[in-house]
């Protein structure tokens, strides 16, 4: 069921944004002769929860530093709670988690 208190109207344009359970949906819809038709249907599926894994200390340790990611544009990478965090140079700074002993996701983006 669509949950239509998330609808957001621009003129003669309307667009709603929604999540159920296993997707994210969007519906645009246009206003034409009076009526509302839509003209956009389109639903996202949501990924499975990653599990984290425990990884080597000594392993997630070899990740930290410093890396150039442009001349002059560095990001840097330090522990952070059981995985590792990534600060870029306009200070966007990323959590990550392992979920294989070289595989990560964000679990939280900061700023």
């Amino acid at each position: 069921m669509l949950d239509f208190e998330n609808l957001q109207l621009y003129g003669d344009t309307a667009v709603l944004r929604t999540r159920e359970p296993n997707y994210f949906i969007t519906v645009i819809f246009t206003r034409q002769e009076g009526r509302w038709q839509i003209i956009q249907l389109q639903d996202t599926p949501l990924p499975s929860p990653r599990q984290t894994v425990t990884v080597d200390p000594k392993a997630l340790a070899s990740y930290v530093g410093k890396y150039e990611q442009s001349p002059g544009r560095i990001a840097e990478i330090s522990l952070y709670d059981g995985g590792i965090r990534i600060v870029f140079p306009n200070k966007l700074t990323w959590n990550l988690r392992p979920y294989g002993e070289d595989r990560f996701f964000v679990v939280e983006s900061l700023n």
